[in-house]
């Protein structure tokens, strides 16, 4: 079975690794690219983050070596 991936390119490649090792023929068609605005961010007075998504989660940890606040999300268990 052919299958088509549209998400953005890192996301795609670890997508394409896991269905190739099940036996599908992969299509990467990336429809997004994913570019972090990196520059440091104030933490002061915040007690907690909250994240929508992967990349936002990436993005949060590139801007800050902050590891000690609480950070809220929906999903899985990321270390970044």
């Amino acid at each position: 079975m052919r299958v088509l991936i549209t998400r953005h390119a890192s996301a795609a490649m670890k997508l394409a690794t896991i269905l190739d090792a099940e036996g599908f023929k992969i299509q990467l068609e990336p429809l997004l690219d994913i570019q972090f605005n990196r520059r440091p961010i104030s933490l002061e007075n915040v007690q907690a983050m909250i994240v929508t998504s992967a990349n936002g989660a990436a993005a949060l940890a590139q801007s800050t070596d902050e590891r000690s606040l609480t950070v809220l999300a929906v999903g899985g268990d990321y270390r970044f």
